[in-house]
C-alpha cells in the first residue's frame, strides 16, 4: 500500500494562502478601487488673446495634460493646481477661472460650474461694471512670471457635497476650464467685451495650452460656488 507523501498540500490550502498574500500586498492607503477607473479629462475653452496661459496642471496623484484623457477614481480632481503663465506684457493683480463639472451621459441637468480666484475684487454696481476694487491679498503677478492656483482639501471636500447635492450619481469624468477674466495693475480687464464671452460660450481652443487656478461659475438656473471670490450681481455663491 502506497504512503501519501506528507508533504504535499491541499489544493484548498494552496488556495488560502495565495488569497492572503493577495490581499496583505494591497496598499491600504489607495482608495481608487479598480471598480471606480475611468477615463477623466480636463478640457480648455480659450480664446487666442487669452493674456495667461496655463503652464502645468497638477493633481494629487499626477501631472495632468489638458485634452488627454486618462484613467483615475472619483476624486480625480483632488489636490487640483493650475499654474498660470502671465504673458501679457503687463501687471495682473486679479485672475477669475472657471471650471465647469460636465455630467456624465445619462445624466440630465446643466454642469455645476465653480470659479478659482487670483486675489478678490469688490463687488460690482449694475451700470458701473468696470469699475472694481481689487484687494490684494497675494503679490501682483508681473510679466513673464507664474502663480499657481488651487484647491484646498477642505474646498475640495466642499465641493464634493455640492456635486452631491446636485444629482451627480456617475461622479465627474470631464471638467472644462474657461478663463473668465483678468485685471491689470493699471486698471485695464480683459476682455474688454465679456457680454460676448460668457461661460460656455464656444471658443477655438488651443493645444499648446496647460492649466493652473480653479474658479467657478454658473448659467442663470444654476447656483454657484466660489473660492476667494466675491458675490457678483446675478449669481449666487456660496462662501468657504
Amino acid at each position: 500500500m502506497l504512503k501519501q507523501n506528507s508533504t504535499k498540500r491541499p489544493v484548498g490550502f494552496v488556495t488560502l494562502l495565495f488569497l492572503v498574500w493577495t490581499f496583505s500586498n494591497i496598499d491600504p492607503g489607495n482608495s481608487t478601487q479598480a471598480s471606480q477607473r475611468e477615463e477623466r479629462e480636463l478640457h480648455q475653452k480659450s480664446w487666442a488673446d487669452e493674456p495667461v496661459l496655463i503652464k502645468l496642471v497638477l493633481t494629487k496623484r499626477r501631472e495632468v495634460r489638458i485634452g488627454e484623457k486618462f484613467a483615475d477614481g472619483d476624486d480625480w480632481f483632488q489636490g487640483l493646481k493650475l499654474r498660470m503663465h502671465n504673458r501679457s506684457g503687463k501687471t495682473i493683480t486679479y485672475l477669475d477661472v472657471n471650471l465647469s463639472f460636465q455630467r456624465p451621459p445619462g445624466e440630465t441637468g446643466p454642469p455645476l460650474t465653480c470659479s478659482l480666484n487670483y486675489n478678490i475684487i469688490s463687488p460690482r454696481i449694475l451700470g458701473m461694471e468696470s469699475q472694481v476694487t481689487v484687494s490684494i491679498k497675494r503679490p501682483p503677478i508681473q510679466a513673464g512670471d507664474d502663480a499657481d492656483l488651487g484647491l484646498s482639501d477642505k474646498q475640495y471636500e466642499s465641493l464634493k457635497l455640492l456635486l452631491r447635492q446636485a444629482g451627480y450619481v456617475g461622479g465627474v469624468r470631464q471638467i472644462d476650464i474657461i478663463l473668465q477674466e483678468v485685471i491689470f495693475e493699471d486698471g485695464s480687464q480683459w476682455p474688454q467685451h465679456k457680454a460676448n464671452r460668457a461661460v460656455g460660450a464656444s471658443a477655438p481652443r488651443r493645444n499648446n495650452v496647460s492649466t493652473s487656478g480653479l474658479a467657478v461659475a454658473t448659467g442663470p438656473s444654476l447656483r454657484s460656488i466660489a473660492f476667494g471670490s466675491r458675490t457678483r450681481p446675478g449669481r449666487y455663491r456660496s462662501r468657504f
